[in-house]
This record gives C-alpha cells, sequence and structure tokens, in this order.
C-alpha cells in the first residue's frame, strides 16, 4: 500500500463529499457538531495511546508521544465541548457511529499498522473537516472565545498530518505485509459525522 497516495485520495474524497454548509439545514450542521464532539472527545486519546503501546519502531512511537502531549497539555477535549456548548440542538447521530468506534478501538487495540493508519487517516482528513467545522462555527454563531479548539488546529494539524505518514512508513519495516483496514473505517466514521449516513 502507498500510503500516501491512498490517504490523499481518501482526503479529497472527504472534500468532494462535505456537505454545503450554506445549504444544509441548521439542525443538521448542529448535529454534525455535536455528533464530531461525542466521538473524538472520550475516544481520540484512547485511540492514540492504545496505538503508542503497540508500535515497534522509535519514529511511530515519537510521533504518538508527541501528539499525545499535545492532546493532552492543550485540552483538547475541553476544547472541543466548549466549542460545540452554544450550538442548541437535540439530536446526536453518536448511535450509529459506535460500531465503529468500538471496531477502532479494537484495531488500536490490536495492531499498530492499523491504529497509525487510523490516525494518519483522522490527521489528514482534519485538513480539509476542520475548515468545514468554521463554517459551520460562523452559521451557527459560535463565539469567537469558543472556538479556540479550531485556532489549535491548522498548522499543526499539517504538521501532524505528515509525522503520522512518515510514523507508518517507518512501521511497515517492523512488520509482514498485510491488507489494512483502518482507512475505510475513518471513511465510513466521518460519513456518518458529517452526513448521517447508517
Amino acid at each position: 500500500m502507498n500510503f500516501r497516495e491512498e490517504i490523499e485520495a481518501m482526503k479529497r474524497r472527504v472534500s468532494d463529499d462535505l456537505p454545503d454548509v450554506d445549504a444544509q439545514h441548521v439542525n443538521d450542521t448542529s448535529t454534525a457538531l455535536i455528533t464530531y464532539r461525542d466521538t473524538f472527545a472520550p475516544h481520540f486519546i484512547e485511540w492514540m495511546s492504545l496505538t503508542r503501546d503497540r508500535c515497534r519502531s522509535e519514529v511511530a512511537k515519537k510521533a504518538c508521544e508527541d501528539n499525545l502531549r499535545c492532546e493532552i497539555e492543550e485540552n483538547h477535549p475541553l476544547l472541543l465541548g466548549l466549542f460545540v456548548k452554544s450550538v442548541s440542538v437535540s439530536d446526536t447521530r453518536i448511535s450509529h457511529c459506535l460500531s465503529l468506534i468500538h471496531a477502532i478501538t479494537s484495531e488500536c487495540q490490536s495492531d499498530a499498522m492499523e491504529g497509525l493508519l487510523i490516525l494518519a487517516a483522522l490527521e489528514n482528513a482534519s485538513l480539509v473537516f476542520i475548515p468545514w467545522m468554521e463554517k459551520a462555527a460562523d452559521k451557527l454563531n459560535v463565539p469567537s472565545e469558543d472556538r479556540e479548539y479550531l485556532r489549535r488546529h491548522g498548522m499543526a494539524d499539517i504538521a501532524h498530518a505528515q509525522e503520522f505518514i512518515r510514523a507508518l512508513e517507518a512501521e511497515v519495516e517492523c512488520h509482514d505485509a498485510k491488507a489494512l483496514h483502518g482507512l475505510a473505517l475513518v471513511e465510513e466514521l466521518l460519513r456518518n459525522i458529517f452526513w448521517g449516513n447508517t
């Protein structure tokens, strides 16, 4: 698998298919942000920790540790909660994401390559869905002081996205070749969050 090409293709699909914020009903925009929080605030750090514990290459371990430090020191789960606190919505699609969340957790817990692929896919996809979330925040009038989660991304995401691809390329040298499913899991998860596919 050419990780860079496969991840770039996935990122293009996500970019091409994200809903048009301007045309989207306000309830659907709100639900996407709430579902995003309900998915990542309790799970992203866990996925990274589980993956780090199974990495064999020092490059991959360091990528996980550097990103964990950033997530924890800047308290991204809290920042994400603050980001959506002013979003009024009576719905979340988290129930449609649970099986995928469990599948991703299981992959990160059992296989470093799958975990790294999942993390690389998420970090790279964030380069297109974080700008979408910025437009959603404008539409929903999220106050500037509640947007620190979005501000922490940007240039840092570019660095993290490349760091995890390098981690994958280093880690693959420590494993036998096999088919990987992490990209498909991430793409389906993002569809459930932003599009509401079941």
